[in-house]
């Protein structure tokens, strides 16, 4: 194994950590939000935050790597993950490695796109209700508001 592919094999590595890291917090971020736990979901968002600068400090890393190993196999353009994942001169262990960050970026893809849907659910619940509660209000020209009565069917008042 070249230095250059060591190197590269171990800054995948660090990402992969990270990217483990999150998806970890969107599998709790999931549970938060079915939860309705807000507290938790600021506080996972801010972990969330922290890694995502430390993986693009990491990324950054990898892609100066990244350009040493294309110059040292003397390729016209830096190959992609995909591209190394297909490559057979590369060590097993350096495929493993690859494949294994392959595959946690797409489980966290998948996650953050069903954390995405639960929280456009949430906001549209909650717009529903603002509606119900402020059913019929309008400004006047003034810049007063008129609130028409909400209908007794709507809203129960005995709560």
């Amino acid at each position: 194994m070249s230095n250059a592919e060591k190197g590269l094999q171990e800054v995948l590595a660090k990402e992969l950590s990270l990217v483990e890291d999150l998806l970890t917090i969107a599998y709790q971020h999931t549970e938060a939000l079915k939860r309705d736990d807000l507290e938790r979901v600021a506080e996972l968002t801010q972990k969330q935050h922290e890694l995502s600068s430390r993986l693009e400090a990491v990324e950054a890393q990898r892609l100066k790597v990244l350009a040493d190993f294309t110059r040292e196999r003397e390729l016209e353009k830096d190959p992609t993950l995909g591209e190394l994942l297909g490559d057979a001169t590369l060590s097993e262990e350096f495929r493993t490695t690859a494949q294994s960050l392959w595959d946690k970026f797409r489980l966290l893809q998948e996650q953050h796109e069903l954390n995405s849907m639960l929280l456009n659910q949430s906001l549209q619940y909650t717009r529903k209700m603002l509606s119900i509660f402020n059913q019929g209000a309008t400004y006047q020209p003034d810049g007063t508001i008129e609130q028409l009565p909400v209908s007794s069917a709507l809203v129960d008042k005995s709560v």
